[in-house]
């Protein structure tokens, strides 16, 4: 009789068995916890550390995998346009001899005088790093008498003498 409620005698002897029943495998279930050796919990930190680097990668491999599939991708277009130039370089093949530039030398019939006067000079690109070369296109002096000096001296002041620099 609880709370005014009365039970009927079998359903009492239910509600007993249950209850016996419940505290015989909360004993077992007791009994086999204390026979359990706990754990290590480093292996547990390890377990989330593993798991850390896992979440952190995800972002790299998937930069890793666009860059391999854009590798792939010009590598394809790449065989294409190799493709396209074989048939291109039998047409080419013809080409290939270059005559080049040759110079001539030339020896004057009398020396020529030049001067580096910015209005007797000019700046020309040369080679294919266009690099800027002097050059002078203007003759000061045509037939220069001076005597005893070389040909193609640069910067002898018996130069001064010439009638071009007087």
């Amino acid at each position: 009789f609880q709370n005014g409620v009365e039970f009927e005698p079998d359903v009492k002897a239910l509600y007993a068995e249950s209850w016996n029943q419940a505290k015989n495998e909360t004993i077992r279930l007791m009994e086999h916890v204390d026979e359990l050796m706990p754990h290590k919990v480093m292996n547990t930190t390890s377990l989330n550390d593993t798991r850390r680097v896992i979440v952190e990668l995800t972002r790299p491999l998937a930069e890793i995998t666009v860059a391999i599939q854009e590798n792939i991708q010009i590598i394809e277009d790449s065989k294409v346009l190799s493709q396209h130039a074989s048939k291109q370089a039998d047409g080419l093949q013809k080409h290939l001899h270059c005559e080049g530039v040759t110079l001539e030398y030339h020896e004057l019939d009398f020396p020529r005088t030049v001067c580096a006067h910015s209005d007797c000079t000019k700046y020309v690109a040369v080679g294919k790093d266009k690099i800027q070369q002097m050059t002078y296109p203007q003759k000061c002096h045509k037939k220069c008498t001076l005597s005893g000096i070389q040909t193609e001296t640069v910067g002898d002041p018996r130069l001064r003498f010439c009638n071009a620099m007087l």
